[in-house]
């Protein structure tokens, strides 16, 4: 099995927060060794910012916001 995309549903909620960060390490880690793309639907907002290459944010079923997070 090769799988090309990863979606992870809150997968960081009940972790501290080295835990938290060791977690988006191995993410971060699957994405580039594997070729991947990983989709995270994160219960707290920092931990999508702190890696990603895209953000899209929806509302209703609607991305009012899609764009790149600031450098």
């Amino acid at each position: 099995m090769d799988p090309r995309l990863l979606i992870v549903d809150e997968g960081t909620s009940s972790l501290s927060l080295e835990e938290r960060r060791e977690m988006q390490d191995l993410l971060r880690h699957l994405a580039r060794t594997r070729d991947m793309a990983v989709v995270t639907l994160p219960h707290f907002i920092q931990d999508a910012l702190s890696g990603a290459h895209r953000i899209v944010v929806l509302r209703d079923g609607l991305p009012p916001l899609d764009a790149a997070p600031a450098p």
